[in-house]
């Protein structure tokens, strides 16, 4: 095998190992936001600009609501300090 063939399929490994890695986070990020979502539900009404909220959200701000919504009366109270 030439020396551009090895580094040809050294990238290719690379590559495929970062795939998935991509993939198990957003699996996660998929099961935070679904949970979430479930948590929510039990509370009130998602609507649709609180759905785009999560579906956009990053695994802190996840974890953030997620916290407050165990303690929350209301979906509104989870995002009611975000503005």
């Amino acid at each position: 095998m030439s020396a551009g063939e090895q580094l040809l399929k050294q990238g290719r490994e690379q590559g495929r190992e970062q795939g998935r890695r991509e993939g198990e986070v957003k699996g996660v990020l998929k099961g935070e936001r679904r949970l979430l979502l479930r948590i929510l539900a039990r509370l009130g009404t998602i609507t649709p600009a609180i759905d785009a909220r999560i579906q956009a959200a990053e695994e802190g701000d996840l974890e953030k609501w997620a916290e407050l919504a165990l303690s929350a009366n209301t979906v509104e109270d989870v995002f009611e300090f975000e503005g």
